[in-house]
């Protein structure tokens, strides 16, 4: 079966690993598992460093480490055409870019501007909760990410998250 190509915004990555524990958190594991494929362009690895550095102040090893993870489990494209579709905030189009040139299925993103276009040369472009949804119902229903495997994934995900015991002083 034909794994889904998925180009992540960068509010994507943001909410997964500085905000973890939601649903942007669960499609990174997802793409890291390899049960989708995942494109990413220089130009978003470039604006996800810049804003991680400065609206998170992480330090550069930390975002050198977060970028080094993304390339290990993604495929890197070099968008060949500009693209001028959203007017209103340019540096959307790197994602726009990056998903033609990596003929993705879908885009995943919580901006307002990139969701407004909907759907780009075939490509749709969908909230983080709408495309767990429809990933989870659609691959499900041809057996890949079966409820099985989603009810084991989300196990493993609570009992790698149980609190710690405290000790009593």
């Amino acid at each position: 079966m034909k794994k889904l190509r998925v180009v992540f915004d960068t509010n994507v990555y943001i909410s997964a690993t500085i905000f973890p524990g939601g649903i942007p958190e669960e499609l990174l594991k997802l793409a890291f598992a390899g049960d989708i494929l995942l494109g990413v362009s220089k130009e978003i690895l470039e604006e996800l460093s810049k804003v991680y550095l400065r609206k998170f102040h992480l330090n550069s090893r930390a975002v050198d480490d977060q970028i080094k993870r993304i390339l290990n489990n993604s495929e890197l494209v070099e968008p060949s055409e500009k693209l001028s579709i959203i007017k209103s905030d340019k540096s959307d189009n790197i994602v726009l870019e990056c998903a033609v040139a990596f003929k993705a299925d879908i885009i995943v993103s919580g901006d307002s501007h990139l969701l407004e276009v909907k759907k780009y040369k075939g490509i749709e472009i969908l909230k983080p909760a709408e495309f767990l949804r429809m990933y989870g119902a659609d691959v499900g229903d041809k057996g890949s990410f079966t409820e099985e495997k989603r009810s084991k994934y989300l196990k493993n995900k609570v009992e790698k998250h149980t609190p710690r015991k405290r000790k009593m002083s």
